[in-house]
């Protein structure tokens, strides 16, 4: 397969009532995809958890396994 000189890169939103084991869920199928996580932010609300990733790839058809 040929790689893109020009990484793909994607960012994801997630609010939720905070609890164990939410960021594990979100990173099993990025790690099965391939896709790298170049940036990972998180905070904690009133409960609330506002978690942002971004996902980078230098493949550009890899968007679309996800």
């Amino acid at each position: 397969m040929q790689e893109d000189v020009n990484p793909c890169q994607i960012h994801i939103q997630i609010s939720s009532i905070d609890r164990p084991g939410i960021l594990a869920e979100v990173l099993e199928p990025v790690v099965g995809f391939d896709w790298d996580v170049l940036d990972i932010k998180q905070f904690v609300f009133n409960g609330l958890l506002n978690l942002s990733l971004l996902l980078g790839s230098n493949k550009s058809n890899s968007i679309f396994g996800l």
